[in-house]
């Protein structure tokens, strides 16, 4: 069983070859698909336009409604609340490259107020599943061999569809296994590579805007899209599976598909069928469900503490369980690597945070911050050893790291502070693993867990023994 979100590679590594053929040895040849990508400009433009009207009217229809009739959150957190749910139905719309820049800003609460972030984090990457024929043509495009020959039996329906690429369970001839086989869809990287031109050019309009250029529009449009156009090699995909798979060699419990690499290709991914339980499926009535809980929990530690190579498309559907206890994940195209200098300032941050120490907290977020346009460092740092300070009259099974970094995140967007983008990974994998470890088991301290990573990346002369209790 797959989770709904397909995602691929993380690097740019080729560009789109179409299944069809075309031959551009001559000018009128490449005079027509110069021709029709400007077209597709127009008839995207237009689209765009369409939804931007649709949407702008929802808005102001509904923002009357508000005024009038306020109802419980108030109008100000009504308002807020539609401002999110607008542009996440905006984002569907739109489609796959939309949908995708959807979920790479609902990772950036450092940017982003939280009533958006909140809304982006419900858009479903699921679309319409594109017909076989082309999943046959690719297969037999970029293997150069009948389909026949590779795979005893594969279902033409997909068991999940996404915006990059679907999935479809397959039986391989030779080795009679059963294996997940995950498709680019046609034409992607030509649907990327237009969405950006347009998203670029509507960024550095917003950019004119001067509250608005506080957020570096062209710059975070920019990384979005990089963040998607770098996800269209599926061989970076199995790249990144093989780098998890050593690196987990030796931790119990935690595995990660075994890849069938003759027939993974640039657009066509072979993999092990994992028969688990996605996680937000699996529930306190099933076998060694606290297990997993701290089974998966420690696992994405090491990643972010011991290995510095996180997976950076954490959700719930892309984390498989089984009782054995076994803890699989899924879908490794979008990964985050830490450097060192980095890793320690997270552990440096972290420990200052269970030392009641908010001004080390201010100035580790503030010195690692890549763009900064505090006009009151004073105020700024108050802010955040305040907040620390009320956190730490708290008892440890009381304390949400993610609740808690998502303060943080608030205070340096309020004074104009851009954060780390290592420190926004982290954020997103403590959000997805302290969900998981709190439903499976009540009882988890994530805090409690953290530490002895903490106390193994530091040197032992600042871990004192003095660490809240």
């Amino acid at each position: 069983m797959y989770g709904q979100q397909i995602i691929t590679g993380v690097r740019e590594r080729s560009i789109d070859r179409p299944l069809a053929r075309l031959d551009t040895t001559n000018s009128g040849a490449t005079f027509k698909e110069s021709d029709f990508f400007m077209v597709s400009i127009i008839g995207r433009v237009l689209q765009l336009i369409f939804w931007s009207l649709v949407a702008s009217a929802h808005f102001f229809v509904a923002s009357a409604w508000i005024l009038i009739f306020p109802g419980p959150m108030g109008r100000r957190g009504a308002i807020g609340t539609l401002t999110g749910r607008v542009l996440m139905r905006y984002f569907q719309n739109l489609g796959a490259t939309f949908i995708k820049v959807g979920q790479i800003m609902s990772t950036r609460p450092d940017l982003l107020p939280e009533y958006i972030v909140d809304q982006l984090r419900l858009l479903q990457d699921q679309v319409d599943p594109f017909p076989f024929v082309y999943v046959k043509e690719a297969v037999e495009n970029t293997l150069n061999c009948e389909i026949s020959s590779v795979f005893e039996e594969i279902d033409e329906t997909p068991i999940a569809s996404a915006s990059v690429a679907q999935v479809h369970r397959a039986v391989l001839r030779n080795e009679q296994v059963e294996v997940a086989v995950k498709v680019l869809r046609p034409n992607i990287r030509k649907t990327v590579a237009l969405d950006e031109k347009i998203m670029i050019a509507v960024a550095k309009v917003v950019s004119l805007i001067p509250t608005a250029n506080l957020l570096a529009p062209v710059e975070s449009v920019q990384e979005f899209c990089n963040a998607i156009r770098n996800q269209l090699d599926l061989r970076l995909e199995a790249d990144n599976n093989d780098e998890f798979t050593a690196q987990f060699q030796t931790v119990p419990h935690v595995r990660f598909p075994t890849l069938y690499r003759r027939w993974c290709t640039s657009d066509v991914l072979v993999m092990e069928f994992i028969h688990g339980i996605k996680s937000h499926q699996y529930d306190l009535s099933y076998v060694n469900a606290s297990k997993l809980a701290r089974i998966g929990v420690d696992a994405v530690l090491r990643m972010i503490f011991e290995y510095g190579f996180v997976h950076a498309d954490l959700h719930p559907g892309n984390i498989l369980l089984e009782a054995g206890p076994k803890v699989t994940f899924i879908d490794l195209g979008m990964v985050g690597r830490i450097d060192d200098r980095r890793r320690r300032a997270l552990a440096e941050l972290f420990f200052a945070i269970t030392q009641n120490d908010g001004r080390t907290v201010a100035r580790i977020m503030f010195e690692m911050s890549p763009t900064k346009h505090c006009s009151d460092y004073d105020a700024y740092e108050s802010d955040v050893a305040a907040f620390i300070q009320n956190f730490y009259s708290k008892s440890l099974g009381e304390i949400q790291v993610s609740l808690l970094i998502a303060q943080v995140f608030r205070i340096i967007r309020r004074h104009n502070i851009r954060c780390e983008p290592a420190f926004t990974l982290i954020n997103v994998a403590f959000i997805v693993m302290e969900g998981l470890g709190k439903r499976l088991d009540p009882s988890m301290k994530m805090v409690e867990q953290t530490l002895p990573f903490l106390q193994r990346l530091l040197m032992p002369s600042q871990v004192t023994d003095n660490t809240k209790s």
